[in-house]
Order: C-alpha cells, then sequence, then structure tokens
C-alpha cells in the first residue's frame, strides 16, 4: 500500500481534490481537522498552548482559534512553536490511521505543511495542488469570510506554492481553467496500473 502525500497553498483547493480522490474509495486522513479536533480533545495540547500564547486564548476548556491565527500567521517563530506543540500528536495520530487501513492500493495524507513538517519522508508520492494566487485569495476570502490581508498573512507564512510544485512529483492545476477531475482520474489510474509513485 502507497502513502500519498497531498499539499497545496492556503485555498489552493486541496481538499476538494482530496475529496474526489475519496469518492474512489482512496481513504484520505486530513491532517488540519484531524489537528483541530486533536487539540480540542487532548487538554495536554491546550495547556501547552495557553503556556506558550497566554491562557487568555482559552476559555472554558476551549481554544479560540481566530486569536490564535492572529499571532502565528504574522510570526513564523509563534507558529513553528504552536507546530512544535501539535505536530507531534499528528504524526502519532497519522501512524495509527496508517496502520488501521486494509485492502487499499494507496492512502492520502492531505496537508498545507507537508514539506515543512517532515512528513514528505514518509511518503511514496507527492501531489501538489496549485493555483494562482489571487485564484486563492479569493477562494479563500469568500469561504472563510476573513479580510485580504488575513488570507495574505496565512498564504505568506507557508511555504511557497512554486516550492511546493517544485518538489512535488504530480501537479495537479486547480485555476478553473483545466478541467480537475480528468487530472484526477489520470493520476488515480496511473497509481493503480503501477505507472506512478513506483
Amino acid at each position: 500500500m502507497l502513502a500519498i502525500g497531498v499539499t497545496g497553498g492556503f485555498g489552493s483547493g486541496k481538499t476538494l481534490v482530496c475529496k474526489i480522490f475519496a469518492c474512489f474509495g482512496i481513504p484520505v486522513y486530513y491532517s488540519d481537522e484531524q489537528a483541530h479536533m486533536l487539540t480540542e480533545k487532548d487538554p495536554a495540547i491546550l495547556k501547552s498552548i495557553g503556556e506558550a500564547f497566554g491562557p487568555g486564548l482559552i476559555d472554558s476548556g476551549r481554544l479560540d482559534r481566530g486569536a490564535l491565527a492572529d499571532i502565528v500567521f504574522r510570526d513564523r517563530k509563534a507558529l513553528e512553536r504552536l507546530n512544535a506543540i501539535i505536530h507531534p500528536a499528528v504524526r502519532r495520530d497519522v501512524e495509527a490511521w496508517m496502520d488501521r487501513q486494509k485492502g487499499v492500493p494507496y492512502i492520502i495524507q492531505e496537508t498545507a505543511i507537508l514539506f515543512e513538517s517532515g512528513a514528505y519522508n514518509r511518503m511514496d508520492g507527492i501531489i501538489s495542488v496549485s493555483a494562482p494566487l489571487e485564484t486563492r485569495i479569493n477562494r479563500v476570502m469568500k469561504r472563510d469570510g476573513i479580510a485580504r490581508q488575513q488570507v495574505i498573512d496565512r498564504i505568506n507564512s507557508q511555504l511557497d506554492q512554486s516550492e511546493m510544485d517544485k518538489r512535488a512529483d504530480v501537479v495537479i492545476h486547480n485555476d478553473g481553467e483545466k478541467m480537475l477531475i480528468p487530472q484526477i482520474v489520470e493520476i488515480h489510474e496511473k497509481i493503480l496500473g503501477k505507472e506512478l509513485f513506483l
């Protein structure tokens, strides 16, 4: 069973791409969703976040994600501190999840920070989902209802999209011009036919 990493910049559409792969019966681990869940369920993670960024971010056992985002997406060192708290728990969780997957040709881990976290080292292949900067900004503003500068701050906190594309084995273009599903079908069929990620 192959492990495939799917990454891409903020607003690139990597979650949508993974949902299409899931329609083919491919198990997908959504790292951001799982990180949120682990943060909510693990008191040790919340305690560490409170110690690192101030107890005011936690109210009645719940994390103020918006306030935390305002801190970490404007300060790379703060983001690194947060990642150092959350990533070990996500790594343990994804490894346990991978061990439970049986009888499938491949699995996918979707994560925006595939390279930064070192998760790429555990992958048999890497797919980058790529979209133009303005397209990404507009998508996120519409989707999340946040200001343009907030989107730009989050994009700037990540590895540059062109670097992700360069380091990936395959790039899916989600620019609104090239049809998305045929690209995914082609990749899926090539993996099944052992033409990719050997």
